[in-house]
Order: C-alpha cells, then sequence, then structure tokens
C-alpha cells in the first residue's frame, strides 16, 4: 500500500533548534522520522537525513547561523523537501555548484565539505535570501520501479473519441505507452508510471486522457504550473488513428479549460508533439532540441494568453533591452524595463549556480542561485564540464526578471557564448528569459 495516500500534498513539520552541534542528534531524528512520515524510505530517506545533518553540522560549526535554526519538512508525495532558515549576513555556498570540489591534504577537511557532500545526496537545492535571513530548501524525490511495458493493449484508431479526468492506474498506463511509443517527446519523469501517477496527485502537475466510448486509452496530456502565471503543458500525446486531430483538439481544450480555472495568465508548450493543433497558439521563438546523431533541431515555443496582459516591471541588463524591446513589441506585452548595472557596489565574492537535467531528452538548465564576483569563471567551468560530459546536451541558462540581481549574469552569459532565445510571460516571479549556449559562440 501506498503510505504517502494517508497525508495531504503539503503537510509539514517543523522544528526550531539554537545552532549548537549538542542538538545535531534532535536534528538528525527530525529528519529522519519526517522523512520517513512523508514517504521517503531506504536510501532515498538516508540520503535527506544525512544532508540535513551536514548542514546543521556547518551552522553548528562555523557559527554560519547567530540566532535559532528553522527546520520545516514538507511533503510532496513524490518528493520531501527540508528547509533549512536562520539568519546571516554571508553564507559561503559555492561547494553547492556542480563543479565543485574539496582538497583533502590530511586529516581535517575543510568546513566546506559537508556542504559538498549534502548537495550530493539530494536532488535539488533552492536558495532564498531576504531580511538577512537565509533559506536552504533541500528536495529528495522517491525512488519509483522502472516501466517495463510488456503485456500491454495496443492501441487502437479512436472511432469515438471522448475527454476524461485520470485515475492513477490510467497514468500509468499512459506512462507505459509513453515509454513504448514516444519516449523522445516526453520528459524523463513521465516514463516512470508511479511518479507519473503521483506527480498528479500532488496537485502540482494536472493531466487528462482521451479515450474511445467503447474503452480503449487513446492518449493524453500533462501540465502544470510554471511560476506566477504560467502553465507549461505537454503534449497532446496520441497513439492510435485515425480520429488523431480531432482527438488532439479534444485533449487541448481539456487542458484550457482546467487551466482557465485557475489565476494563470498564460500557458505554453516548450516540447510540442506533432499532433498540438498550433491554431490555438502563438509562437514565442524558437528553442534547439537535441535530434540525436543528426545534432539539434529548432523547435517552436508555442504560446496562448488565457487572460488580458496587465503590464508589469522587468528588470535586465541594458545590454538585454534591444531583444526584450523587439519580444514585447511584437508580443504586445506592456512592460517597463528598468536597468541593472554593476555599479562599484560591495558584493559576495562566490556565485552559486543549479543545474537540472533531462537525460532522455539530452538537456541541462542552468538557474542562477546566488551571485558573486566569480559568475564568469563559475559559469564557463560548467559549460566547459557540461560539454565535455555528454557534448550533445542542448545548454541552456535561465533567468528571471522579477529578480533583479539574476540580471547581471547577462554579461558574463553573453561572453560565454549563450544568446537570448525566448520570453516566457509570467514563468517566474517575473518574466523567464531562456538563453541557449551556441557551440562556437564567444563574447558579444
Amino acid at each position: 500500500m501506498n503510505e504517502t495516500r494517508f497525508f495531504r500534498p503539503g503537510q509539514e513539520v517543523s522544528l526550531v533548534v539554537p545552532p549548537g552541534l549538542p542538538f545535531l542528534p534532535v536534528v538528525t531524528a527530525f529528519a529522519e522520522k519526517s522523512a520517513g512520515s512523508f514517504g521517503l524510505a531506504g536510501p532515498e530517506a538516508l540520503s535527506l537525513t544525512l544532508a540535513a545533518e551536514e548542514i546543521f553540522s556547518h551552522l553548528a560549526g562555523t557559527g554560519a547561523a547567530g540566532e535559532d535554526v528553522r527546520l520545516a519538512c514538507r511533503g510532496g508525495i513524490y518528493y520531501v523537501e527540508m528547509r533549512f532558515s536562520f539568519q546571516t549576513r554571508f553564507f559561503d555556498m559555492r561547494a553547492f555548484n556542480l563543479t565543485s570540489s574539496v582538497a583533502c591534504d590530511g586529516e581535517d577537511l575543510p568546513a566546506e565539505t559537508g556542504l559538498l557532500i549534502a548537495s550530493r545526496m539530494v536532488d535539488r537545492i533552492r536558495v532564498h535570501y531576504g531580511d538577512n535571513r537565509l533559506e536552504i530548501a533541500l528536495r529528495k524525490e522517491k525512488n519509483y520501479p522502472e516501466a517495463v511495458p510488456e503485456g500491454l493493449p495496443d492501441p487502437r484508431p479512436l472511432a469515438a473519441p471522448v475527454v476524461r479526468m485520470p485515475d492513477p492506474e490510467s497514468l500509468k498506463l499512459l506512462s507505459y505507452f509513453l515509454k513504448r511509443h514516444a519516449p523522445e517527446i516526453c520528459p524523463a519523469r513521465f516514463l516512470v508510471p508511479g511518479k507519473l501517477a503521483d506527480m498528479v496527485a500532488s496537485g502540482e502537475y494536472g493531466a487528462a486522457l482521451v479515450e474511445d466510448a467503447g474503452g480503449p486509452l487513446g492518449g493524453g496530456i500533462v501540465w502544470r504550473r510554471e511560476g506566477a502565471g504560467l502553465v507549461e503543458c505537454f503534449g497532446p500525446y496520441l497513439f492510435g488513428r485515425p480520429a488523431g486531430e480531432e482527438a488532439a483538439v479534444l485533449l487541448v481544450e481539456a487542458c484550457i479549460a482546467a487551466v482557465a480555472k485557475s489565476d494563470a495568465v498564460g500557458m505554453m508548450s516548450r516540447y510540442p508533439s506533432p499532433l498540438l493543433p498550433e491554431e490555438y497558439f502563438e509562437i514565442l521563438g524558437s528553442m534547439a532540441v537535441s535530434a540525436g546523431d543528426a545534432g539539434t533541431g529548432e523547435v517552436p515555443v508555442h504560446y496562448r494568453q488565457l487572460r488580458e496582459d496587465a503590464g508589469g516591471v522587468s528588470w535586465a541588463h541594458p545590454l538585454l533591452h534591444p531583444f526584450l524591446k523587439e519580444v514585447y513589441g511584437r508580443l504586445s506585452f506592456a512592460r517597463e524595463l528598468r536597468p541593472v548595472r554593476e555599479e562599484g557596489e560591495a558584493g559576495h565574492p562566490f556565485s552559486v549556480l543549479s543545474a537540472e537535467f533531462d537525460h532522455a531528452m539530452r538537456q541541462a538548465i542552468l538557474r542562477p542561485l546566488w551571485w558573486g564576483g566569480d559568475a564568469a569563471a563559475n559559469l564557463e567551468e560548467h559549460v566547459r564540464t557540461l560539454s565535455r560530459e555528454d557534448p550533445g546536451t542542448v545548454l541552456l541558462f535561465e533567468i528571471d526578471l522579477g529578480r533583479p540581481w539574476h540580471a547581471r549574469f547577462t554579461p558574463p552569459l553573453l561572453d560565454a557564448g549563450f544568446r537570448p532565445r525566448v520570453v516566457l510571460p509570467a514563468g517566474g516571479r517575473g518574466d523567464l528569459v531562456l538563453f541557449q549556449h551556441e557551440a562556437g559562440g564567444g563574447p558579444r
């Protein structure tokens, strides 16, 4: 029986402790018991527990936390998230970088070793800083058995397609069909049946299925919320013909109808299937996708406005202004461009980047976690490392125009060979800009 069904998504438990090593056993027990209660088991629970132990040990050992540390553990059905919140004026997080390492010259390990270990134990790290208070969130996802698509019924033509909301077993069947018929056009996480079912159960994802009035499953569409007001849809995925175009329209309309009940202002599709009805969308731009041995290809990014654009503010480096003015003018988006420049103000010496991978689609997305004076060198090291490990990976960088400090990465990005390609309206705190690394690209 799946124990995670006994709690609601988003429930959390918390603990407040002084930042002292005598309280480390309390933190360790809290992390272990909380992770288990929210559905993590075995190695995953141990990994999150060890990560929490290393973070707290670092806070207590270096005196980085001046007052009490607040821990909160939240269950998300398919993942568990542990958050640390504490007061600090400076916290060296460079060990969180994918490219970080520590030199061990003797018996004493460097102070940042624990942070490096913690970052390697979890699937995702998120950082937020404000009012001299830092929050570090560690996410660990559940482990699911791999899909073994054997003994499945063959998709049959849909004579009279109808749309319905899915149940867990139907979502698992959709995942099996994706694994067999469309693994190259969907995110890798959709190819794990139990995980897809839990992602929809969490409420962070939505889905609709299309089937024949007689019963056979014909396909589906999946969507999720992205940022302040954007929904990203995946699909529509269809496995049987004829009636493919009609079924695709029904799925897209079902997605629009469901999303329209929320406060989302727009819907986009970055990885559309060939049957996406283009008349429902406009084109934001295009992105490169991996085409295997053939290199890369270009895929348009589709967008549909759901509500009238109310305008807003975009914080951007002046080097990005010409690109943004062209995009906003073409799409008729009302934005006030506010310039962000380096003007001699004090800053942190070290930057931190997060990296998210989709190995099935051979794509990596870098995102800024922290700005620092070594941003250019740090970015170049990430590019070298990722390009060396998989030369065919499409490398992207995402900045949020609603977060002024993100704009500082623009000059290093351009110098490293990244070019702005697409603006995603309300995809973060503000609009998101996707930069793409171009092979052979260099300084602006």
